[in-house]
């Protein structure tokens, strides 16, 4: 079992690579297919992906269940405002991070 620091450090990592990498749009695009609001585990989102972000290989061996994701509107926006807000949470570390994403930025 990793250590809470390092484990906490590796699921910010991936999130932040999630949200920042056009490489991994395609894992965006899967969070957004769902309604706002549905959590879904963060290696559900990945599955069928080769390139994984750095320790996701680790963490969803290890906290797969415990590693979700979802979306909400941002706060003031209209509904088709491209902006949202993106929550990630690992239920048993009590850990979360959140971030606006632009909808927009994502390729078809």
């Amino acid at each position: 079992m990793e250590e809470p620091d390092l484990l906490q450090e590796n699921l910010h990592a991936i999130a932040a690579d999630l949200l920042s990498l056009k490489r991994f749009q395609p894992v965006m695009r899967r969070i957004f297919a769902v309604p706002a609001g549905v959590w879904q585990t963060v290696a559900s989102c990945c599955s069928g992906e080769f390139d994984w972000p750095e320790s996701a290989a680790e963490i969803f061996a290890g906290h797969a269940d415990q590693f979700v994701v979802t979306y909400l509107p941002w706060p003031g926006l209209t509904e088709c405002d491209p902006g949202c807000m993106v929550v990630f949470v690992h239920g048993a570390e009590l850990w979360s991070t959140v971030a606006y994403f632009n909808r927009a930025t994502l390729s078809m």
